[in-house]
């Protein structure tokens, strides 16, 4: 799972810019469903568990850009803290649609 904030939209396919070292990688990627009240989105294809993805500046990207690095922070200018999936609230159980027989 990303943050949405990572996952650029163009020609209608999402992609990410995936980071190595101080580089980063243009990847195409199939998503699944919004999680965490959609700030996140899940993965389904195109990322490997423990890659890190570009959340901040990805607009004016393309593959093979340098970038800075800075880490623990969030999307919004001025905030220090790292991103985390909220927990998640229980759902509530809703009565059977389905008609006694």
């Amino acid at each position: 799972m990303v943050s949405v904030n990572a996952v650029q939209i163009s020609s209608g396919k999402k992609y990410v810019f995936v980071l190595h070292d101080t580089k980063v990688e243009r990847r195409t990627i199939e998503t699944g469903a919004d999680v965490d009240m959609g700030d996140a989105l899940e993965i389904r294809s195109g990322l490997q568990v423990g890659e890190e993805v570009v959340t901040a500046g990805a607009d004016g990207l393309s593959d093979g850009s340098t970038v800075r690095v800075v880490r623990d922070m969030t999307p919004t200018p001025g905030k220090r803290t790292p991103w985390r999936p909220r927990p998640r609230r229980p759902r509530p159980i809703l009565p059977s649609l389905r008609q006694a027989d």
